[in-house]
């Protein structure tokens, strides 16, 4: 089910709408000022910083700048030669990717909760869209190539310390 768009924030873009104002309180050319003046750079800055939450809607953050979303949107194509959406996709497989490789593994639902998913169905539906497999799926072959490379550094060690190749 589709994210129904209201005109309140959410609690991340909430945050998000804090930190611009804040920005703004300081003067032009400093550097805690950030990207602001560039909106392109800023959602940029955004995206990463939130690990691009599925909770954080562009339309929100472009009414705060003072842009239109649709300038938005084309001022960070033309400036990054990709989409809002595939910035927003990689940038969540790739921290979804970064939780799931940690041993313990993190849970699947931890995972979606972090990136924002309140329904967990919605995350398995983007990773098996991007990955083309489950996050389960993918956490068991990336165990088993770590297992492997273990295993491989192992006997590379045991060779290394055997007393004929010296």
């Amino acid at each position: 089910m589709a994210r129904q768009k209201t005109n309140h924030p959410n609690s991340v873009e909430k945050k998000v709408i804090a930190e611009i104002r804040e920005r703004r309180r300081y003067p032009s050319g400093d550097p805690r000022r950030g990207a602001l003046d560039d909106p392109a750079a800023l959602i940029y800055d955004i995206i990463d910083s939130e690990h691009a939450n599925a909770r954080l809607t562009i339309g929100v953050i472009a009414r705060e700048m003072g842009v239109s979303e649709k300038t938005l949107r084309r001022r960070f194509e033309t400036r990054y030669g990709m989409s809002l959406q595939k910035r927003l996709a990689a940038v969540r497989l790739d921290y979804a990717l970064s939780l799931l490789s940690c041993y313990p593994v993190t849970k699947v639902a931890e995972v979606a909760r972090d990136l924002g998913y309140a329904d967990i169905r919605n995350f398995y539906r983007f990773f098996q869209d991007h990955m083309h497999m489950s996050p389960i799926e993918w956490c068991r072959q990336s165990q088993a190539r770590a297992d492997e490379e273990i295993a491989e550094a192992a006997r590379e060690n045991d060779e290394s310390d055997d007393p004929d190749l010296l």
